[in-house]
């Protein structure tokens, strides 16, 4: 099954806030998780996929204890901290978010676009990997959107 960008959280908060940071094409990604054994079982589903795991000091053992079993069981997950104002105050909790495998650790809103670009580039690897090898190297080859052929020539 392709890879996703599973939100992890019980509001629907940020699940809004991803909607608006990512292009409408790009909704296809999006799904939501209610718990975090919700969100293991769908990134099982889904290898390659980002969990964007909601993290609050309610949470903050288990999450930590969870995001850090992921590193090691599914290595090709990649994980975001969507952090409330409490951790993200204190750097000890997102040094240990960031030992435990975290990519990046957001507070705020404002610090999606830079998540965004981040799982856009991560997804559209992992949909490279599936393809053959000559496609893959011509998908990743940075003229392909200025060539006035879109395939590539093999001979």
């Amino acid at each position: 099954m392709p890879p996703r960008l599973i939100i992890c959280e019980r509001t629907p908060r940020w699940l809004a806030a991803w909607r608006r940071a990512l292009p409408a094409a790009s909704w296809n990604w999006l799904t939501s998780a209610l718990s975090l054994t919700q969100c293991e079982q769908l990134l099982r589903e889904h290898p390659g996929s980002v969990a964007a795991v909601s993290v609050s000091a309610e949470n903050f053992a288990v999450a930590l204890a969870t995001l850090h079993r992921w590193q090691n069981e599914l290595p090709q997950v990649r994980t975001l901290a969507l952090c409330s104002a409490d951790i993200s105050r204190q750097p000890t909790a997102v040094a240990l978010l960031q030992e435990a495998g975290v990519l990046l650790a957001i507070d705020r809103t404002q610090q999606l676009p830079a998540a965004a670009r981040l799982v856009r580039r991560h997804l559209r690897r992992q949909a490279a990997i599936q393809l053959p090898l000559p496609d893959a190297v011509w998908q990743r080859l940075p003229w392909p959107r200025l060539a006035l052929n879109a395939s590539p020539v093999i001979n």
